[in-house]
């Protein structure tokens, strides 16, 4: 297996000694939906999801249920818990941990993890200063509640290793999507990796029309350049560093 950039781990890395055999990166995109790709996720040593998608019963034939690996953007503890009832204030949560809308936030929180298992929780929390404080609130609240997750922030130097790799091959975005790096984890940590739900298009191979992911339409975000992603997934693909399905599985 060839490497697509060097990572470089902190003595806390939970894969500084451990390889896998078989990876699967699961992205989000509808092209997941009526794939029966699921048995041959789950199939694989190594599951890593991007972004807390839904893991509904409805879409496990298509995504499979396991999960080794998810991420989660520090935005969410924003967006979808609202900072944990304490949106302004951070540093002092111990004044929220009674009220209402924490004790809420954290149980919906702990609620959307569940449907992961015991995997382990990467979030990229150096990007801004912002970042920081959401992500580590969320670890924070993981560690009182006495969660099973493992936390995993990787080192900014890894980051910006990713950035520049891809950069200098042609991707120049603000940066890369979390597909893209959680290939470029893969590619450090397993011996194949197989890449599922990764599909610019709004329609597959034959013209069958497409969802933004597989469980919704959202629009994507423009700080990524998809298109120009894939051309190199397709090359990783083409040149066998890495299996990128595109059609359904048999």
């Amino acid at each position: 297996m060839k490497r697509v950039c060097s990572i470089i781990y902190s003595q806390e890395s939970p894969f500084k000694t451990r390889r896998f055999k078989t990876c699967s990166v699961v992205g989000n995109g509808g092209i997941l939906n009526g794939s029966g790709c699921g048995e041959e996720i789950d199939a694989s040593e190594f599951v890593l999801r991007c972004n807390t998608p839904p893991m509904d019963d409805k879409y496990w034939k298509d995504i499979g249920r396991r999960t080794n690996l998810i991420t989660m953007n520090p935005g969410q503890v924003n967006f979808r818990y609202n900072s944990f009832g304490n949106k302004k204030k951070f540093e002092k949560i111990a004044f929220k941990r009674a009220s209402k809308a924490f004790q809420e936030a954290k149980e919906a929180f702990l609620q959307d993890l569940s449907v992961y298992g015991d995997s382990y929780l990467f979030i990229e929390a150096f990007l801004y200063k912002l970042s920081a404080k959401r992500a580590f609130l969320a670890h924070q609240v993981l560690l009182e509640s006495h969660a099973k997750y493992e936390v995993i922030f990787p080192h900014p130097d890894f980051i910006r290793s990713v950035h520049s790799y891809w950069n200098e091959s042609g991707v120049v975005a603000p940066r890369v999507s979390t597909g893209l790096l959680m290939t470029s984890v893969a590619t450090q940590i397993c011996e194949e990796v197989h890449l599922y739900g990764f599909w610019p298009f709004h329609s597959d191979r034959n013209n069958r029309r497409l969802t933004e992911h597989y469980y919704d339409n959202a629009l994507p975000s423009d700080a990524h350049k998809i298109s120009e992603e894939f051309k190199q997934l397709q090359r990783l693909h083409n040149t066998g560093v890495l299996r990128l399905t595109t059609t359904a599985c048999q």
